[in-house]
């Protein structure tokens, strides 16, 4: 007979006001500057992160292709591990379009407000090192 109490592998019980989900990831984000502060004042409150990376949701920057210079948030990620692809949903005109990975760059939301076009450039510079690289060789 299983014992009351817990030591069972049995689901553990919810108590009022708890929850099976996991905790959100909440940060203090400055209302003046849009940048996260890492000490909290009373009487602010957290925001939830936003997603990054290449995860549903996620701002990106398309930095080659037909869709060259514009911001997307991902829909979703697929493909063969050589031929991965996202299927985005372009911020300006609304559109659903399939990009290669290799065309998109994640962008820090905080950082693009703070110096607009940032990661465009980033991506530029990436390109001018490689193909320098490739001269050198």
């Amino acid at each position: 007979a299983a014992e009351a109490g817990g030591g069972g592998k049995g689901k553990k019980f919810i108590k009022p006001g708890e929850s099976r989900e996991p905790k959100k990831d909440m940060i203090y984000i400055d209302k003046e500057t849009g940048k996260q502060k890492w000490v909290k004042k009373v009487g602010e409150e957290l925001v939830e992160r936003g997603a990054t990376g290449f995860a549903a949701g996620a701002p990106v920057a398309i930095v080659g292709g037909v869709h060259k210079d514009l911001y997307a948030r991902v829909v979703s990620t697929g493909g063969i591990a050589d031929q991965m692809s996202a299927v985005v949903k372009l911020t300006v005109s609304k559109e659903t379009v399939q990009v290669p990975l290799s065309d998109l760059r994640p962008v820090d939301l905080q950082l693009e407000k703070s110096r607009a076009g940032f990661a465009f450039r980033q991506a530029a510079q990436e390109e001018a090192a490689a193909a320098a690289a490739a001269d050198s060789s």
